[in-house]
């Protein structure tokens, strides 16, 4: 048989929407379940709500101050960039938060190597917790947004004393580009506290400096926001040119409402940005989720119940981690095509297992 080889390795398919937004492979076979079981069970503890509850209050009041005047240029521009960023360091803080209780329970992660589960499903089970609590505070936002966008448009164009043709241009080229916009800013800033959580992975297992890991971790933070600001800002202008011959095509066809004419073009315009970046950000979970494939079978190879790790593995151990990162992404996609464990490819010849 042949095997893909490790560049041409696809995640596979998902079963539901909600896998697909974290990154639950069908490759992980029976063990995406036990995810979605920690999912579940880590929204039912309160302390698993306290911090993301509190930065989520402080995000939405930022959100509706930022949308009191309705849909304008302004608003839109703030709200895709510096809500994320306010996002991205939200991520940061919570991020560094769960590093740092997991590195007080060391316990659970001796536990969790001996179930022999695979890095991938390791990594997933350390941020259950937060990320599902901040999955659901995100859909809350944007329900709250879209309302309160929704109401404040109304009311500035005074739209109940229009007659019902006006209602249907705001709502082509108002409401429904706005509707999805925020759905897709939710999750936008989904896969920015992804990577914020994944960026934190490695030093929750790793003895480095906490501190001085957050401290790279933040300035990284700087140059992801940069980047895809960059990234986001070419797509979203070069669509905009789009949007606005759109807006001005039907505004001909339809009655003159007082609706901003590059707003509603940056709308439209920023849907293509938004994936596009969104993109961006799940390739960056990815490589963060391969990193700390290595630094767990090095933390199991060297002993999960050792006290103290070096900040640097031997490189005897570190030889044999490639291998079997080839190996558990082979192992995925065959699983993902529905091979039997039988057809799968064999462990590497001479190397470790993934537990101790």
């Amino acid at each position: 048989m042949r095997y893909p080889s490790v560049g041409n390795v696809r995640p596979g398919k998902y079963k539901s929407l909600f896998d697909f937004l974290f990154g639950i492979r069908t490759g992980f076979g029976e063990s995406g379940t036990t995810i979605h079981i920690a999912y579940a069970a880590a929204t039912r503890a309160r302390r698993n709500w306290i911090l993301p509850g509190l930065l989520g209050l402080m995000t939405l009041a930022a959100t509706l101050l930022l949308g009191i005047k309705g849909i304008e240029m302004p608003y839109l521009i703030s709200r895709i960039i510096l809500i994320d960023y306010l996002i991205f360091f939200f991520g940061w803080v919570c991020g560094w938060s769960a590093a740092s209780r997991w590195r007080n329970d060391r316990e659970f992660l001796e536990e969790l190597v001996i179930t022999n589960q695979r890095p991938a499903i390791i990594g997933n089970l350390l941020f259950a917790g937060y990320l599902s609590v901040w999955f659901r505070i995100l859909v809350v936002m944007a329900v709250v947004e879209i309302i309160w966008c929704s109401f404040t448009t109304a009311l500035n164009l005074d739209l109940l004393s229009r007659p019902a043709m006006d209602w249907f241009h705001v709502i082509v080229l108002g409401f429904l580009p706005m509707v999805v916009t925020i759905s897709l800013l939710a999750w936008f800033h989904l896969e920015t506290l992804r990577i914020s959580y994944w960026m934190f992975a490695i030093p929750s297992l790793s003895q480095v400096s906490l501190r001085t890991r957050a401290l790279v971790n933040l300035i990284i933070t700087g140059f992801y926001v940069g980047i895809l600001t960059g990234i986001g800002s070419v797509v979203t202008g070069v669509f905009s040119i789009f949007g606005a011959l759109l807006f001005g095509l039907m505004g001909q066809a339809g009655p003159k409402v007082p609706l901003d004419h590059p707003t509603v073009g940056f709308f439209i315009g920023s849907i293509p940005g938004i994936l596009v970046v969104i993109s961006c950000k799940r390739f960056i979970v990815t490589l963060y989720e391969t990193a700390f494939w290595r630094i767990y079978m090095l933390y199991c190879w060297y002993g999960a119940a050792e006290k103290v790790h070096p900040p640097a593995y031997p490189v005897s151990l570190q030889q044999h981690v490639q291998p079997w990162i080839n190996f558990l992404q082979q192992e995925e996609a065959q699983i993902a095509a529905g091979l039997t464990k039988n057809d799968a490819a064999g462990a590497p010849a001479g190397g470790h297992s993934i537990t101790p």
